[in-house]
């Protein structure tokens, strides 16, 4: 049978939500990348440590303490209650969604998933219990499975216990989970990651402002291009300029409260591309740019490798995160001063022939012109 791969667009906004709570950022920043590896000075930051020479180990998951029985029906209306991820329960609330499924005495019922970003109610074609383990099915034919038991579902979304929702019903008994709060869930995730891209990501905030400055080449295609990234909060301006027999090409791309333009900043005309409601990037708009991304993404996952490797004949300390069947290795290369110099992306097995992405790192700092924010001098269109 397949897995309930159509609700998965539901569940990555859950996911993603928990991201962001985990890497909101503390009061404790660390200091940012200057283009000579120098440190801007700041009278609150702080230089991050060394990563241990271990990688961390991801939190056991912790089982509910036994409740005391509830006499409750099976069938009825649950309502999620709490996200467990990497071995920490959190609270439905911090996610900022909602979901409720429903199992009906006929043996159907739905599953409905709402956040700021989707709406989705999917319909379940059948439902089955059997000493407390439970399967739904849609339908597609795709399943989920569970455990149901004292008016509490815990569905395991792909299986393999890195996601489970937790439901519950009206009068249900929740003494024994021990759900985490906001600030809770940030010290424990805090705790549990001690890699240097955790570090930088920490240090990057997007309210205060990002400002990347990289080159980029494709493997499979011989022209690098140089990237000059500037992102505040709603907002997100990055330059690319390449070069292609002899002549300099400058092209932009510009997010802002969640409208896309392409500018050409030379001839300052624009085009209105697409617009989005997708809270990350209403929010956060440089999460559009693919190495700030890939910091975002990587960072949160627990498991990663520290090797040495050489770049340009120099010797680099390197994080290595594995590849999966949706995406490749990606490893990040720090100098002796803990500063990220490179990072080299695998293609995913979809599309293995495109081969490597590098991104030489010029520096990463807060200093944002926010004058590229203004487009009062272009000439926009709107189609």
């Amino acid at each position: 049978m397949k897995k309930l791969n159509r609700i998965l667009a539901g569940v990555l906004a859950l996911t993603l939500a928990v991201f962001l709570c985990a890497c909101s950022g503390g009061a404790e920043k660390t200091a940012p990348q200057t283009e000579t590896g120098e440190e801007a000075v700041s009278d609150t930051q702080t230089v991050p440590q060394p990563a241990s020479s271990e990688t961390p180990e991801e939190p056991e998951a912790v089982p509910p303490a036994p409740a005391e029985e509830v006499d409750l029906p099976t069938e009825g209306v649950y309502t999620l209650f709490a996200v467990q991820q990497h071995g920490l329960l959190v609270d439905s609330n911090v996610v900022e969604d909602s979901s409720v499924l429903t199992l009906e005495e006929n043996g159907g019922g739905s599953l409905t998933m709402e956040s700021p970003d989707t709406n989705q109610t999917l319909t379940l074609t059948a439902w089955a219990v059997e000493n407390e383990a439970l399967t739904l099915s849609l339908e597609d034919g795709s399943t989920a499975s569970g455990r149901l038991g004292n008016g509490v579902i815990e569905l395991d979304i792909f299986g393999t216990g890195d996601l489970i929702l937790y439901y519950a019903m009206d009068g249900a008994n929740l003494s024994g989970y021990q759900v985490l709060g906001s600030e809770e869930y940030q010290q424990a995730f805090d705790a549990a990651h001690d890699s240097r891209l955790y570090a930088l990501w920490k240090s990057m905030d997007t309210e205060k402002g990002v400002h990347l400055r990289y080159r980029v080449k494709l493997e499979s295609i011989d022209i690098p291009q140089d990237f000059d990234v500037h992102g505040k909060g709603g907002a997100a301006y990055s330059l690319r300029t390449t070069e292609v027999s002899g002549q300099v090409i400058h092209a932009a791309t510009f997010y802002q409260d969640g409208t896309a333009y392409n500018l050409e900043p030379d001839e300052k005309t624009g085009r209105i591309v697409t617009t989005t409601t997708m809270e990350a990037v209403v929010k956060n708009a440089i999460i559009t740019d693919t190495l700030y991304r890939s910091i975002a993404t990587r960072s949160q996952e627990w498991e990663y490798t520290q090797e040495e490797r050489e770049m340009d004949g120099e010797t680099y300390s390197v994080e290595v995160y594995p590849g999966s069947e949706y995406q490749g290795e990606t490893a990040f290369y720090y100098d002796g001063d803990g500063n990220l110099k490179y990072c080299v992306e695998g293609a995913s097995p979809a599309v293995a022939d495109y081969g490597e992405t590098t991104y030489t790192i010029e520096g990463i700092d807060d200093s944002v012109d926010e004058t590229l924010f203004d487009l009062s001098g272009y000439d926009i269109e709107n189609p």
